[in-house]
């Protein structure tokens, strides 16, 4: 049975934080996140609600071949993950000298933040920040917001993911290192992680700290995060019924969650993010 899953609109930030604030106690906090004041979610805005969680090196282009449709990488078909870093690496050097040329996941994360394709998505801890980049741009299409349940995911990734390497237990730093330098001759695509990893970075750059950063980094699958996983596991926007919530498996398996905005809400919404302190200057600090 394949559970139709919500097509949830917000209009206001009002309407969004009472969302949250639902989804919040509909899905508590799980054991595998056991830091009382960490949040459960992460957050991801897009402005167009038809863009897929994927991460840029891997996107695709579509051409049109004599009336056949042909889909190629757009950037891998090129070249190759590794010297796209390096290539940033030989430019960036000079403007950051206290990195270690050979700290490649350092340079692939700084790299993400100036706008490089790389095997990173985006997400962040604050709400509001999410809001504001489904919103800023893009006044022609609905935006998307997505949200994930911390503990749930990595619980889900453990029972399904086989997320620990088999060869050696592998911390999150090591396994990434190995994607972005093409190490595989050392260890098998099937011994490394299947879904994507989340963690936060060290804040060395103002804007991730700014945007309370968290990343989400591809493992050996290239497809898009929604095409990884099963319809079971997007959460359901389900108000209480006076105060009264009942906890089950569900609440313990769920993960993943999706909000849409209409074109015509998002200028409303970045104004009122803007009275809220929201706004370039206090996510992009810094000269520019």
């Amino acid at each position: 049975m394949v559970m139709k899953m919500d097509e949830k609109y917000i209009s206001s930030v009002a309407d969004y934080l009472n969302i949250l604030e639902e989804l919040g106690e509909e899905y508590p906090s799980s054991p595998w996140m056991n830091n009382p004041i960490d949040s459960n979610f992460l957050f991801r805005g897009m402005e167009n609600r038809e863009y897929k969680l994927l991460p840029s090196v891997y996107r695709c282009v579509k051409d049109n071949d004599g009336g056949l449709c042909i889909t190629n990488d757009k950037y891998l078909s090129l070249t190759s993950e590794k010297k796209i870093i390096q290539k940033f690496i030989q430019e960036a050097s000079a403007y950051v000298p206290r990195l270690d040329a050979h700290d490649y996941i350092r340079w692939a994360e700084l790299a993400q933040h100036h706008g490089v394709p790389t095997r990173f998505l985006d997400w962040t801890e604050n709400p509001l920040v999410a809001l504001y980049f489904a919103c800023e741009s893009n006044k022609e299409c609905d935006a998307v917001i997505w949200m994930l349940h911390k503990g749930n995911y990595l619980a889900y990734t453990n029972r399904y993911g086989e997320n620990r390497a088999k060869a050696k237990d592998m911390s999150i730093e090591e396994a990434i290192t190995i994607f972005l330098t093409d190490s595989k001759q050392r260890i098998q695509d099937s011994e490394l992680p299947k879904f994507p990893l989340i963690y936060t970075p060290y804040y060395f750059d103002h804007r991730m700290s700014a945007q309370a950063s968290w990343f989400m980094a591809w493992g050996s699958q290239k497809k898009s995060f929604e095409d990884m996983i099963e319809d079971f596991c997007y959460m359901r926007y389900e108000p209480s019924k006076d105060g009264v919530r009942t906890y089950g498996r569900a609440q313990t398996e769920r993960f993943l969650y999706r909000l849409f905005i209409h074109k015509s809400d998002k200028q409303t919404i970045m104004r009122q993010l803007e009275h809220m302190g929201i706004h370039a200057k206090s996510l992009f600090p810094g000269l520019d």
